[in-house]
């Protein structure tokens, strides 16, 4: 599994989906039309190649579907969508969360509620006293500091995704929050307060790695910088009744 999720962030399959998302953005704030690429000035034998290569990829059982979106000058040229769905399936958001808690968190900072120099343990303080294992995983040792609201907008707190192939792999796998791809059944703060006991990759700052640092920031986000409804309704432009 590993295997695949290198090929695909090294692959053309990832510079599709950087682009179709990149296309998602900027018709956020309008209503897009559809018009032929000819109008927008692209080639539709171009366009093609791409519903050609995705259809390959599906064939070769890299992806189960897969759906494609080129717009220009406002209009989309090209939106097709190949295997198992369709242009209006819904899919999981997945990593794209992350943009979102990021940004989300960088006005808090803007308005001055939160500072980046701020330790998680500040409102979440499971975070307090945390191990770092060896790079052979041999020994755990205190951290000589505590991972910041920085490190985890920056990926270097040591909190990983458990699939990296290093040490802190086990105790992920054992405590079951290690497979980003199927969800369980816990909830936030029960997978947060899992990432709390288990030990970092590395001392906070040190290195970089992907993970799920924005997954402890996000809690930190909705439960408690956000404090009552109201507030979190502000932000996330939700009703307050509605349960978040």
């Amino acid at each position: 599994m590993v295997t695949m999720i290198r090929q695909f962030f090294k692959g053309p399959l990832f510079i599709l989906v950087l682009i179709f998302l990149n296309c998602l953005v900027q018709a956020s704030d309008r209503e897009l039309v559809q018009v032929t690429p000819a109008q927008v000035g692209m080639s539709e034998d171009a366009l093609n190649d791409i519903t050609a290569y995705l259809q390959g990829e599906v064939n070769a059982g890299n992806v189960a579907a897969a759906v494609g979106m080129v717009a220009r000058h406002g209009k989309i040229a090209y939106f097709e969508s190949v295997g198992a769905c369709a242009t209006d399936s819904l899919f999981r958001l997945a990593s794209m969360t992350k943009a979102v808690t990021s940004v989300a968190v960088m006005q808090l900072v803007e308005e001055g509620s939160v500072q980046l120099t701020d330790p998680v343990s500040k409102y979440l303080p499971g975070f307090a006293k945390l191990k770092v294992i060896s790079s052979d995983g041999s020994n755990l040792s205190d951290s000589k500091s505590e991972p910041t609201i920085h490190h985890l907008l920056t990926h270097t707190s040591g909190i990983g995704y458990g699939w990296w192939g290093g040490p802190q792999d086990k105790a992920y796998i054992a405590a079951g929050v290690h497979d980003m791809v199927v969800p369980n059944k816990d909830t936030i703060e029960e997978h947060t307060d899992k990432l709390s006991k288990l030990p970092l990759a590395f001392e906070p700052g040190e290195q970089w790695m992907y993970g799920q640092s924005l997954d402890v920031l996000g809690r930190s986000f909705l439960h408690l910088l956000l404090g009552g409804s109201s507030r979190r309704a502000h932000w996330l432009g939700h009703d307050p009744d509605i349960s978040l």
